[in-house]
């Protein structure tokens, strides 16, 4: 019960720090920083040292603080070369009614489809003044912005948001090809865009506070009104609406930064490169700035997305430790048996939603749900198509890929197997698949690690009385002479070691050294330079 309520404590500490605060970034740092606590304990700083290095090694948070900073200094140069003030003006000789301006609106988010942030800022700093001529209430302008800068960050494959969740759900086995599958299945993003249009058209009814917004303007009151100043995770600096220049300076970037990550196999940083080169080269030979203020404005806009690549980085970091804590395996195993699979996908979106909403963000809210979801669903039969709509998706991947011939026992760079991939990350189901299809459970790798002491190094107590169960060897040694028990005492996992002893598992002797040395890789049939070359195929 104890360790139940650990696992769960950090998430519930995020949720209701966030609520009551409305602090995201605080909210995070302090909910991981309790889960590192409860993971290490006494080791608390080394700990977290150890989990900052892994996720810096992490492509995934590679993309996404490349991506986030580039975008930040892009938007900077935006603002500093008047471009945008430039398509300001030319937008507004059409936008001369509040519909016009709406559907402009709309569809200049359709054009910065590429980036919801990038899409957000750009749309509001070109059409906030038009707005406010036409008398349209700021807040309509603010929710149909938000409202496609998001949803079309989810829906069109190739997008910041596309590449940075395909690499969430790599994972797992899965890729861009099952995400594409998945938009489809993303009824309330597309449901939203259509609504966000018929708004815009005067064909969708106004409710709640947007309906008192255009209350408000009617009766002549102003058509905004600062509220109280929530946290700001991007901070860019306001737009000087007096430094005009053509509209073809913002245009020629954007399309450089869209035919960029076109030709380049869709990888948006290469589409973000692409256009940091062109603005360098469009402003500096214009005089528009000097080389100097080319880099000093870039720099002032990276520093304005720092906070952001920080919570993400340490949403990450979260969801390592939750994931060592147990806490996806209790989800998993626990909740997903007890949901019927009918309601797994709908439970998904709903829970995903409300936290979303919670905590203020997104980025970082999916770094936790996809690693509880994904298996999850799959685990039940969910298809993952639709698990990944609703932010979830593995078992069933791999189930389709042993029917189709992969080799379970197929080693990847340092003669690790699928299985090994399995244990590190605490996937009980896709274990269980893979020993039903004949994978060796003590296949070690080229120091001698078995699943089994993969998973007690992470603290997987689920996955470790599985591949127990499954035949797993407790007292097989490493090439340090240390069984599965040593490195569950030495990472401090006391009940799995209470686990281990009660299976038979013998601790390390002190002169089992040099017959691990001598024999440490028993039955590997490799020698070194053999496991060096093999790779990992399906």
């Amino acid at each position: 019960m104890l360790h139940t309520v650990m696992a769960f404590l950090p998430l519930a500490f995020l949720i209701v720090y966030a609520l009551k605060t409305r602090k995201m970034a605080d909210a995070m740092v302090l909910a991981t920083l309790l889960a590192v606590l409860l993971v290490h304990r006494q080791h608390f700083f080394t700990g977290l040292i150890d989990a900052m290095y892994t996720t810096l090694g992490n492509s995934s948070y590679q993309f996404a603080l490349c991506s986030i900073l580039g975008f930040g200094g892009m938007i900077s140069l935006f603002q500093a070369s008047g471009g945008l003030m430039g398509f300001r003006d030319l937008l507004a000789k059409a936008a001369n009614t509040p519909r016009k301006t709406l559907l402009l609106a709309w569809l200049l988010s359709v054009i910065m489809f590429v980036d919801e942030y990038l899409n957000a800022l750009t749309t509001t700093i070109c059409l906030r003044d038009v707005s406010d001529k036409n008398r349209l209430p700021r807040e309509h302008l603010a929710v149909q912005t938000n409202i496609m800068a998001c949803c079309l960050c989810v829906t069109v494959p190739f997008t910041s948001w596309t590449a940075f969740s395909v690499g969430l759900i790599s994972d797992f086995g899965l890729g861009f090809t099952d995400y594409l599958q998945a938009v489809p299945f993303m009824f309330y993003p597309l449901a939203m865009m259509l609504v966000s249009l018929l708004m815009a058209l005067g064909w969708f009814p106004k409710v709640g506070m947007l309906r008192q917004a255009y209350h408000r303007v009617a009766s002549g009151g102003a058509v905004f009104e600062p509220g109280e100043k929530d946290e700001k995770l991007v901070d860019i600096d306001e737009v000087d609406e007096h430094n005009v220049s053509s509209a073809w300076n913002a245009i020629i970037p954007l399309a450089a930064l869209v035919g960029g990550t076109v030709l380049f196999d869709n990888d948006l940083l290469h589409g973000i490169i692409v256009c940091l080169v062109v603005q360098f080269l469009l402003y500096v030979i214009q005089k528009r700035m000097t080389v100097g203020e080319y880099f000093a404005r870039f720099f002032s806009g990276v520093k304005g997305m720092t906070t952001i690549a920080v919570v993400v980085g340490f949403g990450l970091m979260l969801s390592d430790a939750n994931r060592t804590l147990g806490l996806f395996d209790i989800l998993i195993n626990g909740i997903g048996g007890a949901v019927p699979r009918c309601l797994i996908a709908p439970l998904a979106f709903v829970l995903v939603g409300l936290t979303v909403f919670a905590v203020g963000g997104c980025w970082a809210v999916m770094t936790i749900a996809i690693p509880v979801f994904i298996p999850m669903g799959l685990a039940a039969g969910v298809a993952a198509p639709l698990m990944i709509a609703a932010a979830a998706g593995k078992t069933g991947f791999v189930g389709y890929l042993i029917d189709n011939g992969a080799k379970v026992d197929k080693r990847y760079y340092q003669g690790g197997t699928a299985m090994h991939r399995a244990a590190l990350g605490g996937y009980t189901d896709v274990i269980s698949s893979l020993i039903d299809a004949g994978a060796n459970v003590n296949m070690p790798d080229v120091d001698g690690m078995t699943p089994l002491m993969i998973a007690a190094k992470n603290g997987h107590r689920f996955t470790v009385e599985l591949l127990v169960r499954r035949g797993a060897d407790v007292n097989f040694r490493n090439v340090k002479g240390e069984t599965a028990l040593d490195i569950a005492n030495k990472y401090r996992y006391k009940e799995i070691a209470r686990f281990l002893q009660n299976e038979g598992g013998r601790a390390k002797s002190p002169d089992s050294g040099k017959e691990a040395s001598d024999g440490g890789n028993q039955g590997l049939g490799l020698d070194i330079d053999d496991w060096n070359d093999t790779e990992f195929d399906w």
